[in-house]
């Protein structure tokens, strides 16, 4: 896994780095190949813009201190990755960020991130 996470962060950085060294390893692995892969499937589709969305579910059932972590971790995560990003804030999206051509993305991506929540209510 660390050379596909190599090259994924590479695509998003523009730049080669050791996944095992900090601020890369504390990442998470579904983060960075999620918005590895909208950016991919952008080019692939020629589309100038891709959004990467986290829909974050909340209700009575809900685990908070996970979900403490969990934004914690996404806010690590847009941090490194994209550290001229706006910090998220619900309901917005930030950026754009521009992801060069490479080896796996065959156009420049506009990417923007954002993240959504959404109330569930008690059944």
């Amino acid at each position: 896994m660390p050379a596909r996470t190599k090259a994924l962060l590479e695509l998003l950085l523009g730049r080669t780095v050791d996944p095992r060294d900090e601020p890369w390893r504390g990442l998470r692995y579904q983060l960075v190949t999620a918005v590895a892969g909208t950016a991919i499937q952008a080019a692939a589709d020629d589309s100038p813009v891709a959004a990467f969305v986290v829909q974050e579910f909340r209700g009575p059932k809900t685990d908070v201190v996970r979900q403490r972590q969990n934004d914690a971790d996404l806010n690590g995560f847009v941090g490194a990755v994209f550290p001229r990003v706006e910090p998220l804030e619900l309901g917005r999206l930030e950026g754009p960020t521009t992801l060069e051509p490479g080896p796996h993305l065959s156009n420049p991506v506009q990417l923007l991130i954002g993240k959504i929540r959404c109330e569930i209510e008690p059944t």
